[in-house]
């Protein structure tokens, strides 16, 4: 084995992974490896909770593909190759569909799913929705229904739709974006984690400054902090819904407005501690001579669809004009301003968590002191996080992908 390597993604159902090996005893041949094969893995950062995928002690991973097979161009009898691995619940997810009807809150759906169709014993942690609906899946793999399940989900603490399912190194979570960012409806969530891109410590041995490199990123990457065409015209910013209700013969219609929607909800970065209501994304003013602000433009992205309040007598369908304009300006929001860093490995934080990263302003230096980025300096959402073992160069390291929905100053 060269590299291994371990993704959690907060779009992603599973945790996935990829070992790179050096063979010379071709081992897929003579062992062989089909693809069934159960794969144990446990590491950590020194004191800190890690990975613990042993049979006895935790849930092996599952080795499926194998792949980027290349004959060692110096030694024609060793190759190299890529083994792919994988949680167990992909493979139940896999191999069987539901045709069941689940009744009442979505969380009691998606944990007899997680149960009982992907055969999962691992830690399942949710948050509570205020929603009660009776809905069927017509022959449909288990993901797929959880992930239908989650564009209905609304939270009972937030005033959000936009409910995840994803797996990291803690078990499998159901929540709300708003979650991420806040605790119990009441507060910001704290960062778990502080970086800052600086010049790398140099000192070997017992003078190294660990906790510094830690703190360090190695590498930063800044994409897409200004896309407000692309933005506009794909409804981040405004946008209008119709709605037909078939059976009581109505039509109505719904306008996003970012600038009164940012206002009541929580962001990455806050008033103290609090719903900051001035820290968006664009700033709040009139577009020409028009009298109105980017949010006002409701005709800028049109959505149509269709729904009955009351299928069936004892519950209620969700409402679609509480998630759908949500739901999108989150998905584009989080897609948009992203931040990649290069850290040193840390095993005590995962996708989902927040740090904060301290971003240089890029100008000539003022009394030789570095001055951080005013806007894009602050908190960021992890909504990736790769694991890289090398093991010949005994290095861990993390390649983080990191998202803003917000500014650190107006």
């Amino acid at each position: 084995t060269k590299v291994i390597e371990l993704t959690e993604d907060i779009y992603q159902n599973c945790i996935t992974g990829a070992i790179f090996v050096y063979d010379a005893q071709d081992v897929p041949t003579v062992f062989p490896l089909t693809g069934f094969e159960r794969l144990e893995l446990k590491f950590s950062s020194p004191g800190l909770s890690g990975y613990n995928a042993v049979e006895d002690e935790g849930h092996p991973f599952y080795i499926y593909k194998i792949d980027d097979v290349k004959v060692d161009d110096k030694n024609p009898r060793a190759k190299f190759y890529k083994m792919y691995f994988t949680s167990q619940e992909n493979y139940h997810n896999s191999l069987n569909k539901l045709s069941k009807s689940y009744e009442g809150p979505i969380e009691d759906a998606v944990e007899n799913i997680l149960r009982n169709e992907l055969k999962s014993k691992k830690h399942f942690m949710f948050e509570p929705t205020k929603t009660n609906q009776k809905i069927t899946f017509p022959y449909v793999r288990p993901f797929q229904a959880i992930n239908s399940l989650c564009r209905d989900g609304i939270s009972s603490a937030y005033n959000n739709s936009h409910y995840l399912f994803f797996e990291n190194k803690d078990g499998f979570h159901l929540r709300s974006l708003e979650s991420l960012k806040a605790i119990s409806g009441s507060a910001v969530r704290p960062a778990k984690w502080a970086y800052a891109y600086q010049i790398q410590n140099q000192r070997d041995g017992e003078s190294r400054n660990v906790e510094q490199d830690l703190r360090s990123a190695l590498k930063y990457e800044f994409t897409n902090p200004v896309d407000t065409l692309n933005n506009i015209e794909q409804g981040t910013y405004a946008n209008k819904l119709g709605i037909q209700d078939l059976y009581n013969k109505t039509y109505t219609t719904t306008h996003f407005d970012y600038m009164d929607y940012f206002a009541k909800h929580y962001h990455l970065e806050h008033e103290k501690g609090q719903k900051a209501q001035f820290k968006t994304l664009i700033q709040f003013n009139m577009f020409e001579d028009t009298n109105k602000d980017i949010s006002s433009f409701e005709n800028s992205y049109l959505m149509m669809d269709t729904q009955t309040s009351k299928t069936y007598d004892a519950y209620s369908s969700t409402d679609k004009t509480q998630t759908l304009q949500n739901i999108r300006h989150q998905v584009l929001t989080q897609h948009g301003v992203s931040l990649r860093l290069l850290v040193h490995g840390n095993t005590l934080i995962t996708a989902g968590d927040i740090i904060s990263f301290d971003m240089p302003l890029q100008r000539p230096l003022i009394d030789e002191k570095q001055q951080s980025n005013p806007y894009w300096s602050g908190r960021y959402l992890i909504k990736s996080l790769k694991h890289v073992i090398n093991i010949a160069t005994q290095k861990h390291q993390m390649v983080l992908s990191c998202t803003k929905d917000s500014v650190a100053n107006a």
